[in-house]
């Protein structure tokens, strides 16, 4: 009898023991590792707000909102590590009162050579540009397709992005694009069928960004709860953009241009704005 009762005794401890452990399954220390590891996924997608905290020589454009996409390959070679190709789209800043510095408008204007071929075949293009780069400025409606009221930056880019398993290292993000401030204004007057003008100054950019948040807990599975806090995090960019070589982009909806604008610039003020950068910080929400 009293052996039947030690059997009972030992049957319920076991069975409170292991009713327990489950009910406590995800924060108790008996939670099988397997169970606390968060697969990254494949494909990544990020929302964020860029706020530079650097003057450009060139323009005060670069705020706004961004979004970016990618595919995390190294998923398919191992859960902890996290190395993936990405495209991003930065957005206008219509909501800021945006313009070219008066010294690169002063200069701009002041550099035309009136000699050179490409000036002869555009003179039209690039006298209206100059007029446009010197008195354009303040904040746009956000309505699509409308005019704009000054030039507003926006980029388009692609890049690598590197995550190291150790949580105490940020994610690199290396890429290169386009910068390219932009204007939309009346109809073309030399052309009746024109119904707008759009005008664009393009340049080639370069960038890092160091992400300050655990990727690999962001990009953790739909299933998973335990870091749904930790989807906003903090990054620092630091972007380079090539005037030297940049081009003044035309289009009236009839007639397309790109021009570059060492074939009508002189050289002396290319040089003098040859490297133009962006020193920023930026909010960001992992979506997937």
């Amino acid at each position: 009898m009293r052996l039947r009762k030690h059997a009972l005794l030992v049957l319920l401890t076991i069975n409170s023991f292991s009713a327990a452990v489950c009910f406590a399954e995800k924060d108790s220390l008996f939670t099988p590792k397997k169970a606390e590891l968060k697969l990254n996924n494949f494909f990544i997608l990020t929302a964020g707000y860029r706020l530079p905290i650097s003057k450009s020589k060139i323009n005060n454009s670069g705020h706004g909102l961004c979004m970016e996409g990618g595919v995390n390959i190294g998923r398919l070679l191992s859960q902890k590590h996290v190395f993936g190709l990405f495209a991003g789209w930065g957005f206008m800043d219509k909501l800021w009162h945006t313009s070219f510095t008066q010294n690169f408008a002063n200069d701009y204007g002041n550099s035309i050579k009136n000699e050179s071929p490409n000036f002869i075949n555009d003179s039209s293009v690039i006298k209206s540009s100059v007029q446009l780069i010197k008195n354009k400025k303040g904040t746009s409606s956000i309505l699509p397709g409308c005019q704009t009221n000054s030039f507003n930056n926006y980029t388009m880019y692609y890049g690598i992005i590197i995550k190291l398993p150790n949580k105490y290292l940020p994610a690199l993000k290396l890429y290169k694009g386009s910068l390219r401030s932009y204007f939309k204004g009346d109809k073309d007057l030399t052309i009746e069928s024109s119904e707008y003008t759009i005008y664009e100054l393009r340049r080639n950019m370069y960038g890092c960004e160091l992400m300050f948040l655990n990727v690999d807990h962001c990009l953790k599975n739909k299933k998973s709860r335990k870091y749904k806090r930790r989807g906003i995090g903090l990054s620092v960019y630091y972007e380079n953009y090539d005037f030297y070589n940049s081009t003044l982009y035309f289009n009236n909806g009839i007639i397309k241009s790109s021009t570059l604008l060492k074939t009508f610039v002189s050289n002396s003020f290319l040089l003098k704005y040859k490297n133009d950068h962006t020193l920023g910080i930026k909010l960001y929400m992992h979506i997937m």
